[in-house]
């Protein structure tokens, strides 16, 4: 709304010093304003809603939590991780940016049609780079609350009770899936792969989901969790999926 005209060589050399703020590696940050002050875009500071996308990994629903910053939604997604995107638009013209700091990737897309619906094609082909294996994410390690998340995991795990979460879960987590269905598919997989004494490796989607493999008896499990953006973080959404189990001998 600013009134902005570009071409998309000069939008794509913006974007490209934009994520160049998140990375210190490669060619130094060079502006009239500090890295840090770019990178504050990227910090949500007002919930905008939390959801889910049908298309997410092995077509399942994809948790997201939707957050808004300093001029950029601050999306944080299952499978894509942080994404900072935004709409723009004046009569005769739309676009569509979403960022990947964590990838240092930006697409974008322009369009000749007054507020041109793009963000469902961009996030499509971001969907399409990721699972074709040509987005890579930079190492992250988890954070304490991840980690503590993680534990918290393991705790309910072993109890087959939810419980066992004592305060650690959000409001809304007992509201989406009750406490009776969630120590029922506890029981399901315990009577699968048995119990589980240690968490075998971690995978940062994002500063808050993750995905977490737990050493069993019979196999592993697999539990994806993502944190509400709250202080102290608590766990939204929480999913145990039993992993590759010994063959028979």
């Amino acid at each position: 709304m600013g009134g902005l005209s570009t071409s998309a060589t000069d939008y794509a050399r913006y974007v490209a010093w934009v994520l160049s703020a998140w990375d210190a590696r490669h060619t130094p940050f060079s502006a009239s304003i500090a890295a840090a002050s770019v990178r504050e875009a990227g910090q949500g500071a007002v919930l905008s809603r939390v959801g889910q996308r049908e298309n997410g990994p092995d077509g399942k629903p994809c948790p997201v939590a939707w957050l808004y910053g300093a001029g950029f939604y601050v999306v944080t997604d299952c499978e894509l991780g942080t994404m900072l995107r935004h709409p723009g638009g004046l009569p005769g013209y739309g676009s569509q940016v979403l960022l990947l700091p964590q990838a240092g990737v930006g697409i974008f897309a322009f369009a000749n049609l007054t507020y041109s619906p793009l963000w469902e094609p961009v996030l499509d082909a971001t969907v399409r780079l990721k699972r074709g294996g040509l987005l890579k994410d930079s190492a992250v390690k988890p954070g304490s609350a991840l980690l503590q998340a993680a534990g918290t995991a393991l705790r309910i795990y072993q109890a087959g009770d939810v419980a066992a979460a004592g305060d650690a879960l959000a409001v809304n987590t007992l509201l989406d899936i009750s406490a009776e269905r969630r120590n029922a598919e506890l029981l399901r997989v315990r009577a699968l792969v048995g119990d589980c004494a240690s968490i075998a490796h971690t995978e940062v989607l994002n500063a808050l989901g993750g995905r977490f493999t737990l050493n069993c008896e019979r196999g592993t499990v697999a539990v994806t969790l993502l944190l509400a953006p709250v202080i102290p973080a608590k766990i939204q959404f929480l999913e145990y999926e039993t992993g590759d189990t010994p063959a028979a001998h």
